[in-house]
């Protein structure tokens, strides 16, 4: 998938890694801004909640390319078309998608999917789909407020059933890194799903590898401010 461009598994999760720094320590009204807070803000809803969504995950991974030689297009057109609820053959939308400069030309090298909080295993198998028809590398970034002893098990049942739905369009390799990021706790859990077509069944190894998600490699925050 990554051809001769140079972005490799290792710069996604190194961008994944400093979003998450970066979201856990944008300010709101119950966690004041310090030195190390990006100038983004978690607005409050008319309830007097804090809301977060996938918006804030996104424009920090778009300023975090910034410090980067990728180039990025937000809500990108898909390059395959899917059928949808009453139109068929349709570009679909990918949150951002990642580009290198190539002499004269910028060529797309991953694409990138934003969730947050509890998606429906719908939402979930719609993106992973977009995902899997692109073929090329891929990233998910989930953003949680915080987790309990089920918040990661339950959305590892999404993930399986999203792939699972999805198993029949798998004609390739699968490429794509996850990541969970949850704010509260200040964690970022990550792993590479990297399915080679060739070399094992599909289902065997979503459900081997969505398993154990919560001893999936963690990013401590001992620097998180």
């Amino acid at each position: 998938m990554e051809g001769y461009f140079t972005m490799t598994a290792d710069d996604l999760f190194e961008i994944n890694r400093r979003v998450a720094y970066a979201l856990w320590n944008v300010a709101s009204s119950t966690s004041p801004p310090s030195g190390l807070s990006p100038r983004l803000v978690f607005p409050d809803l008319r309830s007097g909640k804090t809301r977060v969504s996938e918006q804030e995950a996104r424009l920090l991974w778009c300023t975090s390319l910034q410090e980067t030689s990728f180039y990025y297009a937000v809500e990108a057109p898909t390059t395959k078309t899917y059928i949808q609820t009453g139109k068929k053959g349709q570009s679909a939308r990918t949150d951002v998608a990642l580009y290198e400069a190539s002499g004269s030309s910028l060529h797309r090298v991953a694409n990138i999917e934003f969730k947050a909080g509890s998606s429906s295993s719908e939402q979930i198998r719609k993106d992973l789909e977009k995902l899997i028809r692109e073929d090329i590398s891929g990233n998910w970034f989930h953003l949680l407020y915080a987790r309990n002893s089920g918040t990661l098990p339950s959305l590892s049942k999404k993930f399986v059933n999203g792939f699972n739905k999805c198993a029949s369009i798998v004609k390739h390799d699968v490429d794509i890194v996850f990541c969970i990021c949850v704010l509260r706790e200040k964690q970022m859990f990550a792993r590479r799903f990297c399915f080679r077509f060739a070399e094992g069944n599909f289902t065997s190894y979503v459900s081997d590898f969505f398993e154990h998600i919560d001893k999936w490699s963690v990013v401590p925050s001992a620097n998180a401010g």
